[in-house]
């Protein structure tokens, strides 16, 4: 591995990290409310990608993918008592989704497969959050999310390998 992949690699995971001490911090002190669907999708499509993406061959990308797993677990829980109460239509849809996913991967057993998959269901995952926000936007912390996508650029220069599976 290139030593300015894998350092890029480990810069986008420290930045993804660190995108969520704001978020964790607005949400500690009740200017951020996440939706717990959202985050309860991310933290199960975050974990699921990071084995997936592992067993399909990423190696300096892969710090994103743990880093992603270990925030999302945590903003989850927070969101059980701090998050947007209930679950509307859309959300349960949306678990539905990531709930099929995670069926499919078990089925399939197959890595690049249930990556592709985990990314579908990432994306479902967005919708609830991205229509609170847009109702609400207030309600989400911009900075770290500045920082998350800034840690995605990085981490475009930790790609080694640009095969289909390792670059999504």
């Amino acid at each position: 591995m290139d030593s300015i992949h894998r350092i890029a690699g480990w810069l986008a995971g420290a930045l993804t990290l660190a995108a969520f001490a704001p978020y964790i911090w607005a949400i500690l002190h009740g200017e951020t409310t996440p939706n717990r669907a959202s985050w309860f999708i991310w933290a199960l499509v975050c974990a699921m990608t990071a084995l997936t993406y592992n067993a399909s061959g990423a190696q300096a990308t892969i710090f994103v993918a743990y880093a992603y797993a270990a925030a999302t677990v945590v903003v989850a829980i927070l969101s059980v008592r701090y998050g947007e109460p209930g679950a509307s239509w859309l959300d349960w849809v949306c678990m539905a989704g990531a709930g099929a996913s995670l069926v499919s991967w078990l089925v399939f057993r197959n890595a690049p497969t249930a990556l592709y998959l985990s990314i579908l269901v990432d994306f479902l995952a967005v919708v609830p959050t991205w229509r609170k926000a847009h109702l609400h936007p207030a309600s989400e912390n911009r900075l770290s999310w500045t920082i998350s996508t800034a840690a995605m650029a990085v981490n475009l220069i930790a790609v080694e390998d640009w095969s289909p599976h390792i670059s999504a």
